[in-house]
């Protein structure tokens, strides 16, 4: 996670993270434990890797850069594209969906941004 999923993001790391993710994942499922100590380490691991993946899958997802998401493939803001939230569902043990949501201009008014992401005052 430090290396690809940290503070610099590219669409390559975030993609070989999410399949060295998923290969954890396939097998910390298989373990089996005899003990309460050993299930509390193992519910905490399996969280872990659930935070991991979608952290991965939704910084995959936003094309742009904003606050402490940087993507050095997509350097700039993007309030055309991308003034929402993404939003992340989980239903059954494994069928996950992510979806967006604009935001209210109304309450959170787009500012202006240079190309170089400062934001340009009127």
């Amino acid at each position: 996670m430090w290396g690809a999923v940290s503070l610099l993001r590219n669409e390559r790391d975030l993609e070989s993270a999410a399949a060295e993710i998923a290969l954890i994942a396939e097998e910390v499922g298989a373990v089996r434990v005899n003990t309460l100590r050993k299930l509390k380490e193992l519910l905490e691991a399996r969280n872990m890797i659930m935070t991991a993946s979608l952290m991965t899958h939704a910084a995959l997802m936003r094309t742009e850069s904003r606050g402490g998401h940087f993507r050095t493939d997509y350097p700039y803001r993007d309030d055309k594209n991308w003034f929402k939230n993404i939003f992340i569902k989980k239903s059954g043990a494994s069928d996950v969906s992510y979806t967006t949501r604009e935001i209210d201009d109304s309450k959170y008014p787009r500012l202006k941004f240079s190309k170089f992401g400062l934001e340009v005052r009127e």
